[in-house]
């Protein structure tokens, strides 16, 4: 499976996604790791821990962007909240391996990984209130039509 037929399957599978943006955030805290081992750089846990919450932003922005599209809601929200909580476990376990330093030490990238899931959570309800009143201007639209049709 090539690079293109990924990315194309990725719009309506969000666990690609998060797959996607996981290997981005392990790829970019292992180059920081290294770099810092390299050019003999103090290693500051920010700057391992930072990229989990600007990956984590990405992937809500893209999967949110993505399901407007949609039209098996349901299977690509559960997958969603899947990918959310499958990219958290595994990224903070590897920022934590990397950088000795668990996620409540580093206490600001905590509260901003909690406002990112909570967020998310707000968007994917805005999205979906969203598809439900339009999904009801539609169907109002139609009743419209049929009704100036059967009286002309």
């Amino acid at each position: 499976m090539n690079l293109t037929k990924i990315l194309i399957d990725s719009k309506s599978r969000p666990l690609i996604q998060a797959g996607l943006c996981l290997f981005i955030a392990i790829l970019m805290q292992t180059i920081i790791l290294f770099a810092t081992k390299w050019f003999g750089w103090a290693l500051d846990s920010i700057n391992i821990w930072m990229i989990c919450p600007a990956l984590l932003l990405f992937y809500i922005i893209f999967n949110v962007v993505l399901g407007v599209e949609q039209k098996n809601i349901g299977h690509y929200y559960r997958d969603s909240i899947y990918g959310v909580i499958g990219f958290l476990t595994v990224d903070v376990f590897y920022a934590k391996w990397l950088s000795g330093q668990s996620v409540f030490e580093v206490k600001s990238i905590a509260w901003i990984i909690i406002v990112f899931c909570i967020v998310y959570l707000v968007f994917i309800s805005i999205l979906n209130l969203i598809r439900f009143i339009m999904h009801l201007v539609l169907k109002q639209d139609k009743n419209i039509q049929d009704a100036d049709k059967d009286n002309p």
